[in-house]
């Protein structure tokens, strides 16, 4: 005789299902808290919060509009828990602040006034650590730098939660009273519960804009190299390649320069976004430009501040024309640097791994073109040559 194990559901989880779909809650039980299901279904403290959970994570799964998202869970945490206000703040690309991503019962003063860095703030930098934060008594905290506008805001307790993707704190959610309150476990685990599903959803909608962006990356990349296999040698296609590194990595402005062994200069063969004023600013020699000088060794450059860096030809120039940071990249060769390939921003950037990576797959597509051209352009010399040869012999031919 076979035994079959027999399956019970609880009451509590029997009544959860009739309101609320499976799939929203097993993410909840094992996106948010990471505990079993019915472990948590069972928590009578938990229940009043399941249709504010619900709704936000239907939400999610509906739309990619973050901002209206966040928006939502900061106006949903205030109303739920009957508080004076919430708001939510992301990690900047160079983790060094937190920016203002959503707020609800906040005043416009406030938000303009607060700015949050890291090194300069020891309790949001804590919460960035993965562990909650509860403040009954603001006043009394010394690791907040906006204490003053905290009490102008009239905010007396404030908690505040990490949002998490794979262990890795991508901001915060903090909750405001303007009473003094203990927050109960309940209310964080709550709060923590929005704050997995705000950071999920968040995560989503960047790998879905990343994975958009290669794609047009990829459709882009692709239209240089058919413009390449149809040039016959066209010069015209590094217009084409400067202009789709611009656009590709989203940059300002884009510039290939050619390098002459014989007369130390580098001469201009492309530029896209850059004005005829800067672009007749003189001419660049590898002696005046450092930058291009360490470049046409084989390495890639990198400058903040182009406009204040001593390696740079024209400083002056480069101010007035309004660029931030460059990134130069050498066209290779073979074994040889024929010239360079920079990018130019209009505000200060720290260039990534990805974008150093296609520009140098643009670097690499630009020197294909300038080698197709020299053969094609030696190609029609040697063909002319030959029709000259017979032409002058013709008459001895036909004679």
């Amino acid at each position: 005789m076979v035994c079959r194990r027999i399956r019970t559901v609880p009451h509590g989880l029997r009544k959860l299902r009739l309101k609320y779909p499976k799939p929203f809650l097993l993410s909840i039980a094992f996106i948010s808290f990471k505990e079993s299901p019915i472990l948590i279904l069972r928590r009578g403290s938990l229940k009043k919060y399941w249709p504010t959970l619900y709704e936000v994570t239907r939400a999610c799964a509906s739309a990619m509009n973050i901002p209206a998202i966040l928006n939502l869970v900061v106006k949903d945490v205030a109303e739920t828990m009957n508080i004076k206000a919430s708001s939510i703040h992301l990690l900047d690309p160079r983790e060094k602040s937190l920016e203002l991503a959503a707020a609800y019962g906040l005043s416009e003063d406030f938000l303009k006034r607060v700015t949050i860095l890291l090194e300069k703030s020891p309790i949001d930098k804590e919460a960035l650590q993965g562990k909650p934060i509860a403040l009954r008594e603001v006043s009394e905290e010394t690791r907040i730098p906006y204490l003053e506008d905290l009490r102008k805001e009239g905010i007396a307790s404030m908690v505040i939660v990490p949002l998490m993707v794979r262990d890795k704190a991508i901001g915060i959610l903090k909750a405001y009273t303007s009473v003094p309150r203990s927050f109960s476990s309940s209310e964080i685990e709550f709060l923590t519960a929005l704050a997995d599903i705000s950071a999920a959803a968040i995560e989503n909608a960047r790998l879905n804009q990343s994975l958009q962006k290669r794609c047009n990356d990829l459709s882009t990349l692709l239209n240089v190299v058919k413009a390449i296999a149809s040039s016959f040698g066209s010069p015209d296609v590094l217009n084409v390649i400067a202009k789709s590194a611009t656009e590709v990595l989203g940059m300002k402005a884009c510039s290939i320069r050619l390098y002459d062994e014989k007369t130390g200069l580098l001469n201009l063969a492309a530029a896209y976004g850059l004005s005829d004023e800067y672009l007749k600013k003189g001419p660049v020699t590898i002696e005046k430009s450092l930058i291009d000088k360490e470049a046409l060794q084989g390495k890639p450059i990198a400058i903040l501040d182009f406009a204040n860096d001593p390696r740079v030809q024209y400083r002056e120039e480069a101010r007035r024309e309004g660029i931030a940071s460059v990134l130069c990249v050498p066209l290779p060769f073979k074994d040889k640097m024929i010239g360079t390939i920079r990018v130019y921003t209009s505000h200060p950037h720290e260039f990534t791994e990805e974008e150093l990576s296609l520009l140098t797959m643009f670097a690499a597509h630009a020197a294909i073109v300038i080698q197709n051209t020299k053969l094609y352009q030696m190609v029609l010399r040697n063909w002319q040559k030959l029709v000259d040869e017979v032409l002058e012999k013709w008459p001895i031919l036909t004679g």
